[in-house]
């Protein structure tokens, strides 16, 4: 059985076509996308319907995670933000349901695929380097792994030593007690330094792996995007023209020309045109007039009025209630955090373990988990001024003398964002008949950064705990326009500040 495997397309359909092409004349029997045939480029309808055509099976990628609705694209740099957008416009709700579909990874006799790593295939991480690939190899037993994401054809190869190795891309037959990681490299958005689209084909019989390079026509490309609304990639404007040829005469256009009675009724729909603009232009005042005094309204609301965090109904995801949370564990104690670790990644309307939150409007609310190495953090999007909760379990107070906890965490303010976000800790003392009562609540608002310019705001303050409370439960309360990052809180009995915000890792693109 021979397989074509490509990755990474980016909705050109320039490049797709080219490489359908070169793999005809290849007698391949099956073809498998590795995910991302959605951002980017211009042509993502297109694109998707070639793939669908032709491919065997079609992961899901970052890209069209973030088109589908699954993955929320503030997370990507603006370009590759403003084509989701543009993507989600361009495409019918067929080709949503399909991209809703997509399996996250793909297991054969031969070889399994996924789009990132596969110790977590739904948080799409990068393999770029040897050290990388090992958690990949640690997870999954097959011999042979393929997998896309970075744009850059690569083998990573791993022998009885137990450490990774990194080889630039070359045709090879698998050998005997050596396993491989293959990464056929991009069709559409090539990050080699080259405008070419690279793919591999893998014949199970022969146990072999060819890579295949070639061009594509990126003028074409780029008038594409053009057409689309696009901005141009920085690679077509940095990188030299391959594909250059000599211009012996001005361009002419070969368009047949209306005739009169085209001309007439061309005209007229350019007067129409102008006549719907010139009613935009003032529907467009009265509207920004409208939004100028609910803004104002707003801005009275949350800056002139005293912060108020406003009570949350009733926490509904997960629906049931969290009980009795377990005694600190070893692990968390080492970890200097009471509070269950935010997860890695998560999808609307499902339940986090150790937590339960609440939506106020959940069809203008998008919630998205991340990491970014040792941090993990949930993006709360909403369209409108809206609240969410986060809400430990009830937590059991084992040490009968402890008299404060303290409490750090940090937000990030992204995009639009305006409103205010605290910390709470409302404490219980149980009753004889195990009947829990309120005996005190501490709320403290996260304050920002004193760093000019910086959108972080962190909480590093202590409960004081009063009237021997027995039980405890911790809530990250917000109401906000916008988008914020919640990174993990911590919760302990020893001073547990977060360290500077330099550290962290940047946002992937």
């Amino acid at each position: 059985m021979r397989y074509a495997i490509l990755s990474d397309i980016h909705a050109n359909l320039t490049a797709l076509q080219s490489v359908l092409s070169d793999i005809a004349r290849h007698s391949v029997d099956k073809i498998i996308c590795l995910g991302d045939t959605m951002g980017y480029g211009p042509q993502p309808a297109e694109t998707l319907e070639l793939v669908y055509q032709v491919a065997e099976c079609h992961l899901l990628g970052n890209h069209d995670a973030a088109v589908c609705g699954k993955l929320n694209p503030i997370i990507f740099c603006p370009t590759a933000r403003k084509a989701v957008v543009r993507h989600r416009e361009l495409i019918s709700g067929k080709a949503i349901k399909w991209l809703n579909s997509m399996p996250l990874s793909l297991k054969t006799p031969s070889f399994r695929c996924a789009h990132g790593d596969f110790s977590k295939p739904g948080a799409f991480r990068y393999i770029i380097n040897a050290k990388d690939a090992l958690p990949s190899f640690q997870t999954v037993s097959e011999q042979l792994l393929f997998i896309g994401h970075t744009h850059l054809p690569s083998i990573y190869v791993i022998g009885e030593s137990g450490t990774p190795h990194f080889l630039g891309p070359m045709d090879f037959i698998l050998e005997e007690n050596k396993r491989y990681i293959v990464n056929p490299g991009s069709v559409g958005y090539p990050r080699t330094g080259r405008i070419e689209s690279t793919y591999c084909i893998f014949d199970s019989d022969e146990r072999s792996i060819v890579f295949h390079h070639l061009p594509f026509d990126h003028r074409a490309f780029n008038n594409a995007l053009r057409l689309a609304g696009l901005d141009e990639m920085t690679w077509q404007q940095s990188t030299p023209e391959p594909l250059s040829l000599p211009e012996v005469r001005e361009r002419l256009s070969f368009t047949r020309p209306l005739d009169d009675k085209l001309h007439l009724t061309e005209t007229i729909r350019q007067i129409q045109s102008s006549h719907r603009a010139q009613i935009k232009k003032y529907r467009v005042l009265i509207i920004l007039s409208v939004a100028l005094l609910i803004a104002s309204s707003l801005y009275f609301i949350l800056f002139r009025a005293p912060e108020v965090i406003v009570d949350s109904p009733i926490l509904t995801v997960p629906a049931e209630p969290l009980l009795l949370s377990p005694s600190p564990s070893a692990s968390q104690i080492i970890n200097k955090n009471y509070l269950h670790p935010l997860p890695t990644e998560f999808q609307i309307n499902e339940a986090i373990e150790g937590w339960r939150y609440t939506l106020s409007e959940r069809n203008q609310q998008q919630v998205t988990a991340m990491q970014y190495g040792i941090y993990r953090s949930l993006i709360i999007t909403n369209q409108s001024p809206q609240q969410f909760v986060l809400e430990s379990p009830l937590i059991k107070l084992e040490r009968p003398d402890l008299k404060k906890l303290h409490s750090s965490g940090r937000i990030r303010k992204l995009e639009n964002y305006n409103g205010t976000v605290a910390y709470e800790l409302q404490s219980y003392a149980e009753q004889p008949d195990g009947e829990m009562r309120d005996v005190d609540l501490i709320s403290y608002t996260v304050k920002d950064s004193r760093k000019k310019d910086s959108n972080v705001a962190e909480i590093n303050r202590q409960f004081i705990l009063k009237h021997n409370p027995t039980h405890f439960r911790f809530r990250v309360k917000s109401r906000f326009n916008g988008t914020l990052e919640i990174f993990q809180p911590c919760l302990s009995d020893i001073d547990s500040t977060f360290p500077a915000i330099d550290e962290m890792e940047g946002n992937i693109p």
